[in-house]
């Protein structure tokens, strides 16, 4: 007699059968597992190399960002300095300019003073010589201006080193006597 418990040609026994298809690896979509693995392998072949490209491209892009931002950093920075090479020409014109500004009303200054001031005796001749010192110190200022200024005193110095360090200190002892009275 039969067993009717289990029904013949059930899937549960094609699938449990030695020689069945399923038994050799076959799915049930009909791929066999060796061809699966194989296709799960080729796309995280092709997912590794996608990532991978991706990589390059960010690294690229991110290279050509910092060159790009380098170089723009680079003329900021020339573009300051030249801005400010300007100003500080632009400051040297004007204070020469003062300078020389100066100089001229010193001299009209020595000329009013000879003009307004006595002309005979003793207060005669002292309006004389402030008045020759004002024009004279307005023409040199006028005629050499800040630059004929630092080299006149750079040769003083040099010629005079003892004297100019004594000169140098006692402006510094004025100085701080006139800071600590305030």
């Amino acid at each position: 007699m039969a067993d009717t418990s289990r029904p013949t040609g059930s899937s549960q026994e094609k699938c449990d059968l030695p020689g069945s298809k399923t038994a050799q690896g076959t799915r049930p979509g009909g791929a066999t597992a060796t061809h699966g693995a194989g296709d799960l392998k080729n796309r995280g072949q092709e997912i590794k190399q996608n990532v991978q490209e991706g990589a390059q491209q960010a690294m690229h892009r991110a290279g050509e960002v910092a060159s790009d931002l380098g170089q723009r950093a680079g003329e900021a920075l020339s573009s300051a300095a030249s801005t400010a090479s300007s100003l500080a020409s632009k400051a040297g014109e004007r204070a020469e300019e003062a300078v020389s500004t100066v100089g001229e009303r010193m001299h009209n200054l020595g000329s009013t003073v000879r003009e307004r001031g006595p002309r005979s005796g003793l207060l005669g001749s002292a309006t004389s010589a402030v008045a020759s010192g004002l024009e004279a110190g307005g023409d040199y200022l006028q005629e050499e201006g800040l630059s004929g200024m630092y080299s006149d005193v750079q040769s003083l110095v040099r010629r005079y080193p003892v004297q100019a360090l004594l000169v140098g200190v006692g402006i510094g002892y004025l100085m701080a006597r006139a800071t600590c009275r305030e």
